[in-house]
């Protein structure tokens, strides 16, 4: 409790986004399932001062920052799989949850497949939230992100120990930005985004990186993680 508490306290609060897709167009089967503990990378707005009023200055551009990602993905009906995650912005500056549908469009046992899905969540920075049994103080200028994405991944599975997967995707985020520090009333910067992400895992380790288009700007998200078949 102590050590949690210490690591709380030290790390930086803050409210990003959730960026690490875990994708496998390759469906499960009946029974099946897999979970996951990983870091990645998400996005957050990036503040440009605070008054000494409070009043919250930001411009329209995103700061890449550091997520601990743990989830599980598993069958549901003959194709058809659910994917439920959770994030620690800033390893534990805050919390998010992400949960969604995918839909394969070819039996398990081909070596090529291409599915469908969507995915959507939040990410809590309200007020305080409690973290190992202390109250942790949250970012007081961010009161949280929404976001949905719509995506299509292509899976090859090039042997037993390795599968790629190439996956376009449409993102549509808002950050809640508070007017200012301890106002319950915000704003929200809420770009459009598209891109692609492409992941390879070979035996229960995933390598993956994406690329989104933000408002005219590229912005990359990389993470790792390491898979545990339920």
């Amino acid at each position: 409790m102590r050590i949690g508490f210490a690591l709380a306290w030290v790390l930086q609060s803050c409210a990003v986004s959730h960026n690490l897709y875990m994708h496998d167009a390759i469906p499960f089967q009946k029974g099946e399932g897999v979970s996951y503990l990983g870091v990645g990378t998400g996005f957050a707005p990036r503040l440009d001062s605070v008054s000494t009023a409070g009043n919250v200055y930001y411009t329209n551009k995103l700061n890449i920052m550091p997520n601990l990602c743990a989830g599980a993905q598993g069958h549901l009906k003959n194709n058809l799989s659910g994917r439920l995650s959770i994030n620690f912005p800033f390893i534990l500056g805050g919390i998010g949850c992400r949960g969604g549908l995918q839909y394969a469009f070819l039996p398990a046992a081909s070596k090529f497949n291409v599915a469908l899905g969507g995915d959507a969540g939040f990410v809590l920075s309200r007020g305080s939230i409690r973290i190992f049994g202390s109250m942790n103080a949250m970012n007081p200028e961010v009161a949280g992100i929404t976001h949905a994405d719509v995506f299509m991944p292509f899976t090859i599975q090039m042997n037993d120990h390795a599968r790629l997967t190439i996956t376009p995707r449409l993102c549509s985020q808002a950050f809640w930005i508070r007017r200012s520090v301890g106002d319950t009333r915000s704003y929200s910067y809420s770009p459009n985004a598209w891109g692609v992400s492409g992941n390879i895992r070979i035996r229960q380790v995933n390598m993956e990186m994406t690329i989104l288009q933000v408002d005219g700007v590229l912005m990359p998200a990389v993470g790792v993680s390491r898979n545990w078949v339920l």
